[in-house]
């Protein structure tokens, strides 16, 4: 590097705690009729939805197609198949998947956690980051007889995020989540004078 520069690394990281859950819902039908297996799939899936009031759902479209064995060898049967996603707060999460089971649904899949915010906390930290660049080129700087001058450049290098961890238990099942750990680091380009 030129010798009048200095390349330090900052780092900075944080926990965030995520505070909603995403369940994935899922109601089969199959028939010897299309049209028949469609329309039982559908008054189940707007049942499904009727349970879950107050909740953000998002539904995707039924589904039909001919049911095959493992093989691949049609039965001569229709299935139909319809899926949504529910979100709640986490502190609903046992109950709401309780409500969907009892509601009809054939699967459930999840539950994925969900942190607001956590763009606006990346963000924060890549200032504290850059901070802290400058605290170690300022003592760098000190150390080698030299003044710290203007930043010359910064570039970002993310970190991958931490993956959230939780537990929950086959009855109610609650949703325990740990602490999200979120690291940043940036590259910082500092000018050195005399």
């Amino acid at each position: 590097m030129h010798e009048n520069r200095l390349l330090v690394r900052g780092t900075a990281s944080t926990e965030v705690t995520p505070d909603a859950v995403e369940w994935s819902l899922v109601v089969h039908e199959a028939g010897s009729d299309g049209r028949e297996t469609f329309a039982r799939c559908s008054a189940r899936l707007r049942a499904l939805l009727g349970a879950l009031e107050g909740v953000e759902v998002t539904t995707g479209p039924v589904g039909v197609s001919p049911e095959v064995t493992e093989r691949g060898v049609p039965t001569g049967r229709q299935h139909a198949r319809a899926a949504l996603t529910a979100v709640a707060p986490l502190t609903d999460a046992g109950e709401l998947a309780a409500a969907a089971i009892e509601a009809g649904a054939d699967e459930l899949h999840g539950p994925t956690l969900r942190t607001s915010g956590i763009e606006a906390a990346r963000d924060a930290l890549y200032a504290e980051a850059v901070h802290a660049a400058r605290r170690r080129a300022q003592a760098m700087a000190e150390a080698s007889g030299r003044t710290l001058g203007r930043v010359l450049s910064v570039r970002d290098s993310d970190e991958p995020i931490g993956h959230a961890v939780f537990a929950a238990s086959a009855a109610a099942p609650p949703v325990i989540p740990r602490p999200q750990k979120i690291d940043v680091a940036v590259q910082v380009v500092f000018e050195l004078a005399d």
